[in-house]
This record gives C-alpha cells, structure tokens and sequence, in this order.
C-alpha cells in the first residue's frame, strides 16, 4: 500500500479502508483493513457457510479461523464430525448429520437412529424425516 495524492492505493488502485472494502489475503483469508493515526490494522473476517442438513429442515453455521480451520459457536469443528438433525418421533433418539469438507465444499450425510428390534436381530432404522 502506497500514499498518492494523499489517498493510500492498494495493488495500483485507489483505497479506502473499513468494513465495505475487505480485501482478501493468503488462502482466502478475508481482513478489514483501518486507519488510525497513521497506522494500519488488520482485523481478521471469518467466513460463514450455512449448511442444510438433509430434509430436516435445520441447518447449521460454520466459519472460518484465520489459522484455517472452522468453528461452530465459537468452537472448533472438523470435517467428519456428526451433528444432531431432528427427532425420530417413534423413540425421541436424536438423528444425526455428518459433515465432511471436501475440495473447500461442505457436504452432508444422514446418520439415522438404528435400534434392534427386541428378540428379532432385525434392525430398524429411522428415516430422514422423522416420521419413524
């Protein structure tokens, strides 16, 4: 970043400042940049993706760390991790979705209740939509 015209440039082209000109760094990684008494800052902005979780109608929200991992809530979350989606309204067990990045992409599989049916051995499994 230069002086010009008493304006500052960045990368050959007039700037200003603040949280309407983010400019992006190394690996995407997103800042806004301020100036106060001469000096420059860089505040770090995360990334936030809102992911569907199947059919259930929620969704969950991840967002990047500068370091280049992801949080959700304010706390780290890795790819392969499973996160509730939904009731089964026959038992009350929490169905499940896991998420897996892959290629800088977000993608979701559904991970039902499974019970055993008691004295059978068959095994039932709960359906994406709750409804048993």
């Amino acid at each position: 970043m230069t002086t010009a015209e008493g304006g500052y440039t960045l990368d050959g082209e007039a700037f200003v400042g603040g949280a309407e000109n983010p400019v992006e760094g190394e690996g995407r990684r997103r800042y806004v940049l301020t100036l106060a008494d001469g000096t420059w800052t860089a505040a770090f902005l995360p990334r936030e993706v809102v992911i569907d979780l199947g059919t259930s109608g929620m969704t969950v929200t991840l967002a990047t760390t500068e370091a280049g991992g992801w949080t959700r809530d304010g706390e780290a979350f890795s790819s392969g991790t499973t996160v509730p989606g939904g009731t089964n309204a026959t038992t009350g067990a929490a169905n499940g979705y896991e998420l897996i990045l892959a290629d800088g992409t977000w993608t979701t599989t559904y991970r039902p209740v499974r019970m055993t049916i008691g004295g059978t051995g068959i095994e039932a499994t709960a359906r994406e939509d709750g409804s048993g």
